[in-house]
């Protein structure tokens, strides 16, 4: 059986002038020491502008941290993410840049997601109307999410908005609780369609907006830029180790999935799959509860499936067990939940 493969929280395979190297500059140009941005990191200042130079999820989440200490403005990620697209990911930002569409930049994003964004994974969605990116953590990033779908969300609103040359109408999901400054993301990204408490973190678009050209539109150097994109190990398809091992779980929910049969899909002990998952700040528990809320929330919000039906996708033995869970996972009842995520009451409810 092949092992998909995939990049864990150490693995270096992110180019330090990239997007470090933009929330460096950025952070640096309000004043903050460079030095101190990198501390603690592994890295210096000098290694920055190194082409070579490849640095691990664990080493560019310690910066973010850092710069979160040092600049704590609220908007940070927002601007932050305004600055990545199109970038200077060398032949990914060539072809961001003279897309023909907004569609065209979507499967960039989503064909090469820990290029375009190497902390979260971008996934194409799309339902009977609308077309859309879905941004999930990979690599047991829990702690700083938020932050991290501000900064990947601004980044597509602003990219898209520069190409477009007018705002889009974009609808903004997300699985967490309204954060405290709630008003960065009415300035950033809607001040009406933003709904939280639901099963993704995702930005919707009408299917009619996809294909206006873009300002800067040239099909014969977009497919040029493909083409060099081929060629180059650093746009990388690859998983997050975290997200590898939610797949895994997903794909096998109805039999009741255990460790040991994902530790078996990765060809690992159930020993070392504990170790991995620990080295991400996460547990095989939690990555099952994170996938059945998840699942969960999609099939009743979307799908309309009653608590029996969803009780048995998930694996779990009745609807009274399936109850207990979901308050643990959400602090409400599926029914409460159902009623207070509908969009006149999407900022009624806060996770547990």
């Amino acid at each position: 059986m092949n092992v998909k493969r995939y990049y864990d929280n150490k693995s270096r395979f992110i180019p330090a002038h990239w997007q470090p190297g933009v929330l460096i500059d950025y952070v640096c140009q309000q004043g903050v020491d460079a030095n101190k941005l990198l501390r603690g990191s592994g890295i210096f200042v000098e290694d920055i502008t190194e082409t070579s130079n490849l640095i691990s999820v664990k080493q560019f989440s310690h910066i973010i941290e850092n710069s979160r200490s040092l600049l704590p403005a609220m908007d940070a990620s927002f601007i932050f993410g305004s600055r990545l697209f199109p970038g200077n990911f060398n032949q990914l930002s060539s072809a961001l840049n003279c897309a023909n569409h907004l569609y065209d930049a979507l499967f960039l994003i989503s064909k090469f997601p820990l290029t375009t964004f190497p902390l979260l994974r971008a996934t194409l969605i799309t339902n009977e109307n609308e077309t859309g990116i879905e941004w999930r953590d990979v690599f047991g990033l829990e702690h700083s999410k938020p932050y991290l779908v501000e900064t990947a969300m601004a980044a597509l609103v602003s990219f898209s908005k520069w190409q477009s040359a007018t705002s889009l109408p974009w609808r903004f999901e997300f699985d967490y609780a309204p954060p405290e400054y709630l008003e960065q993301y009415e300035v950033h990204f809607s001040d009406k369609d933003l709904r939280f408490n639901l099963g993704g973190c995702r930005m919707w678009l009408k299917n009619e907006y996809l294909y206006h050209p873009w300002r800067f539109a040239s099909t014969t150097a977009y497919r040029f830029a493909l083409n060099e994109i081929s060629k180059n190990r650093h746009y990388s398809t690859q998983q997050g180790f975290c997200g590898l091992v939610s797949e895994l779980i997903a794909d096998d929910l109805q039999a009741g999935i255990q460790l040991q049969t994902v530790a078996e899909s990765l060809q690992m002990s159930s020993a070392t799959l504990k170790r991995k998952l620990k080295q991400h700040d996460t547990n095989f528990q939690s990555l099952l509860d994170m996938v059945r809320r998840r699942s969960a929330v999609d099939l009743m919000l979307n799908n309309k499936w009653n608590q029996e039906e969803v009780a048995k996708h998930l694996g779990i033995h009745d609807a009274a067990n399936f109850r207990r869970a979901f308050r643990k996972w959400t602090g409400c009842s599926p029914k409460e939940y159902s009623r207070l995520t509908q969009p006149e009451n999407a900022d009624g409810i806060h996770s547990g």
